[in-house]
């Protein structure tokens, strides 16, 4: 289980009701460090998962420390099964021109 907040708001414009939800981050693990990552994800050890959720007594310092302490190590890793040949890299990469028709079409419109 991640760590995370939700929360539901009224947009104060349109009235809407918005759910919105976060990450908790913290230092990255050591796999993710060695990769360039400076944060990573807050995964929360078993036992600790329902504390998490259910008490509602902490106050934030607690709160944090108790993320923290409860905070499980990954062993975040990765095997190679196949080596990507240059063909198939050459193959299956984007040019030039199909990158700039999905900018055009896709990021242009958000």
């Amino acid at each position: 289980m991640v760590a995370g907040l939700y929360d539901s708001w009224v947009n104060p414009q349109t009235h809407e009701i918005k759910n919105t939800c976060t990450l908790l981050t913290d230092g990255p693990y050591q796999y993710l460090f060695d990769h360039g990552h400076d944060r990573s994800i807050i995964v929360l050890d078993k036992e600790k998962q329902l504390d998490y959720i259910q008490n509602k007594t902490r106050d934030v310092k607690n709160s944090f420390e108790f993320i923290r302490n409860s905070r499980v190590d990954q062993k975040w890793g990765y095997e190679v099964i196949k080596e990507v040949s240059k063909t198939s890299i050459a193959k299956n990469t984007p040019t030039e021109v199909e990158l700039e028709s999905i900018r055009k079409n896709i990021w242009h419109h958000a």
